[in-house]
């Protein structure tokens, strides 16, 4: 007799697929269950069995010698309607399986006992079974044994099945990580050459004509297209720090030498903003870095200082020996901050809600990152009103 259609049918199907455990080669771990449940409750057939649509499939057997077999002949069939370990101590007094053909002709099981295998979400999936050519009963340790291994499976199929999915995570996540290198090139490629042709453009602009609304709209073409660039910058390297691929040439440098590529790069600047710009330094000690990119973490704290220090203010850059480095002291007189600010200051994106930036949040972040990949450190300190100042320390050359 073939079993009836459980009434939640397509649900169960779906449990079951959610496994993809259909159809795949065989595995050791299920396998070796299948041997030690055929050994403990001493039969020559322990499968299990896993009841798809139209057919009873075998993630591991013992005894059959094959992986599937129809659902017509189905003992696990039954077994799954059971709210319990199904037990049939003698087929052939048994009504549900008269005429079938495993009862009837080779192998002629007598003897059939199965644990259900139920999903996280309740759905009996199929058993672990173990089936005998002679009528018999289980003991009470092998029918634990039976429930205890059973129970086993569905650990093994929900590793499976965890461990499937966080390798498709990990594909997609590689997969959008590509994507998100290929868009960046894009825009590093697609943004920068006509930035490049915005410049040419102002600087014709000049060649061509004296009238000073000319000369205007060429200043006002260069700093937009400066500030693109900026933009584009800085999102390319923050992407690269994060993937761990910002590139760095560390050598060893005075600090003296750091400072004045700062001051030159920076003074115009401040002198376009009446803004005071102070470089001292007091040791003559080395660095071991990447200039570039110091300069560049150097660089992005004078043009946040510069853009809150009105005109008449100050900044200045200090540096001097600390007992954990060289220190960095960077300091505005400008509006300041309040001291809960100082660590938010460094996270990706965030301007403050008060900010006027025009840029994308990245540079005090870039920042941070360029300093802690030369094994230094930054801190911000300030107070409303009271202006603020950065310290970057890194360590002194060998």
């Amino acid at each position: 007799m073939k079993a009836p259609t459980p009434q939640n049918e397509p649900e169960r199907l779906a449990a079951l697929d959610r496994y993809g455990i259909l159809d795949t080669p065989r595995e050791a771990e299920f396998d070796g269950i299948t041997r030690l449940v055929a050994r403990l409750c001493d039969v020559p057939f322990a499968v299990i069995n896993l009841i798809a649509e139209g057919r009873q499939w075998f993630k591991a057997e013992i005894g059959f010698g094959v992986r599937e077999t129809p659902l017509e002949s189905s003992f696990c069939a039954h077994a799954i309607l059971q709210e319990e370990l199904f037990v049939v101590p003698d087929t052939t007094k048994d009504e549900r399986f008269d005429g079938n053909p495993l009862v009837t002709g080779e192998p002629n099981l007598r003897f059939y006992a199965g644990s259900l295998l139920k999903s996280d979400d309740g759905f009996p999936l199929g058993t672990l079974c173990v089936l005998d050519t002679e009528p018999r009963t289980l003991s009470a340790e092998q029918v634990d044994a039976l429930e205890v291994l059973s129970e086993q499976v569905m650990k093994l199929l929900e590793l499976r099945r965890q461990l499937a999915l966080q390798a498709d995570l990990t594909r997609q996540l590689n997969e959008a990580l590509e994507t998100r290198e290929r868009i960046l090139a894009v825009v590093s490629h697609d943004l920068r050459s006509p930035l490049g042709t915005v410049v040419m453009t102002a600087e014709m602009l000049r060649e061509i004509s004296d009238d000073p609304e000319v000369g205007r709209a060429a200043d006002r073409l260069d700093r937009a297209s400066g500030t693109m660039r900026r933009l584009v910058d800085d999102l390319l390297d923050y992407e690269s720090m994060r993937a761990g691929k910002l590139s760095m040439q560390p050598r060893a440098i005075p600090v003296r030498e750091l400072l004045e590529r700062f001051g030159a790069e920076v003074r115009p600047a401040a002198e376009a903003g009446s803004i005071a710009l102070e470089v001292v330094v007091d040791t003559d000690a080395s660095v071991r870095c990447d200039p570039m990119r110091i300069q560049q973490a150097l660089v992005n704290l004078a043009t946040n200082a510069l853009s809150k220090t009105p005109a008449g203010g100050e900044v200045s850059l200090r540096a001097s020996l600390d007992e954990g480095g060289v220190a960095l002291r960077l300091t505005d007189t400008g509006p300041g901050f309040a001291p809960e600010v100082a660590e938010r200051l460094f996270e990706p994106f965030w301007r403050g809600e008060d900010s006027r930036d025009r840029g994308a949040g990245l540079g005090l972040a870039i920042t941070k990152g360029i300093v802690e990949q030369h094994g230094g450190r930054i801190a911000a300190s300030s107070a409303p009103g009271a202006g603020a100042t950065f310290t970057i320390t890194l360590p002194r050359a060998a």
